[in-house]
This record gives C-alpha cells, structure tokens and sequence, in this order.
C-alpha cells in the first residue's frame, strides 16, 4: 500500500487469491490433459495441422 499500488487493504488479498484461482485451473487443466495422453483420447498433433488446414482450405503443407 505504501508503493500506491493498492488503494485497500483488501486489494493484495484479491490478487492473491485470482493468482491462486487461476493457477489451480492451470493446474487442473494439465491434470486432465495429462489422463488424456494416459488413456489414449489424444490425436497427434500433424493429424491436428492437417485438419485446421483443411478447414481453413489450405494445401496440406504450408
């Protein structure tokens, strides 16, 4: 509060807490990702590139 930074007391509690909030999803997110590689729900990634390229009516190869 001293650095004028936050106008409360209240305002680095909220920061923190969001930073938190958000890390946990990031978190979950690579958590999830991670039992999809395990179990086999994943596509590779050239399968992935050639169908975005195929929807966007590009060639197969940029």
């Amino acid at each position: 509060m001293a650095s004028g930074k936050y106008a409360s007391e209240d305002e680095p509690l909220r920061d923190v807490m969001e930073t938190l909030q958000r890390r946990n999803e990031e978190i979950a997110a690579i958590a999830a990702g991670i039992e999809d590689m395990q179990t086999g729900r994943y596509q590779p990634l050239e399968e992935v590139g050639q169908e975005i390229r195929r929807k966007l009516g590009f060639g197969e190869k940029l």
